[in-house]
């Protein structure tokens, strides 16, 4: 049964993720300040649900979103921008006051098609991250 054995690897995943797993650095201090300052925050994942709360949590940074919007379950997942145009409409934000942070190819594509600001995290080959965006900057 595939969806069997579908199931059976994600919760493989979850039991083997370590906690704690450390996040990306300035994830955690962005967010905080974000969260200071009073800014909506929002997950836009294609990762199932499950996986996504156990990741926020292995990085304790379960905390710090408003909203967790998962691709799965909306009608159209990345690269389609409706994932980010429900997490906007949850948050009750519009594009224009919207940054979004992504770290695939189909995610950049998602955000950016939705009208958000978008930034390409580097996690993803450089090539593939460069051809999903207009401008690429190393720091």
């Amino acid at each position: 049964d595939p969806q069997a054995l579908s199931e059976e690897k994600e919760a493989e995943f979850r039991r083997r993720l370590p906690r704690p797993y450390p996040a990306t650095p300035g994830v955690a201090d962005l967010l905080a300040r974000a969260k200071a300052e009073g800014w909506k925050r929002a997950v836009v994942t294609n990762a199932p649900r499950l996986n996504a709360h156990a990741m926020l949590e292995a990085i304790g940074l379960d905390a710090y979103f408003d909203v967790i919007v998962i691709g799965e379950e909306c009608p159209r997942g990345k690269p389609d921008p409706y994932p980010y145009q429900e997490a906007m409409r949850q948050l009750g934000v519009t594009p224009n006051r919207a940054i979004a942070f992504e770290d695939s190819p189909s995610g950049t594509r998602s955000a950016r098609s939705s009208g958000a600001f978008t930034v390409g995290i580097r996690s993803s080959p450089e090539r593939s991250c460069a051809s999903a965006g207009r401008r690429t900057a190393d720091h």
